[in-house]
């Protein structure tokens, strides 16, 4: 099977998104107690959403949007009080 150039140019776009992204993520776990950065990994479906949207051209359905924001919510709500 012969894969075409701007297939593997978004194969290879995709894993330097994914390697930035854990790169970011790793440095955050070491400059940071794991308990206050561990709800993020929320964020991480709902960014899948948002770069797959911007870089393939996919449409974000409403639904998708709306838990996106339910998500955003929750890790807002868990952070203003924790702890109170």
């Amino acid at each position: 099977m012969i894969l075409e150039a701007k297939s593997i140019l978004i194969i290879i776009s995709l894993v330097l998104i994914s390697a930035v992204c854990f790169g970011i993520y790793n440095q955050l776990i070491a400059c940071n107690p794991i308990s206050k950065i561990a709800i993020f990994n929320a964020f991480i479906p709902i960014l899948g959403v948002i770069f797959s949207a911007i870089i393939l051209g996919e449409p974000m359905k409403l639904k998708c949007f709306v838990a996106g924001m339910l998500v955003a919510l929750g890790v807002y709500v868990i952070n203003k009080f924790d702890g109170k």
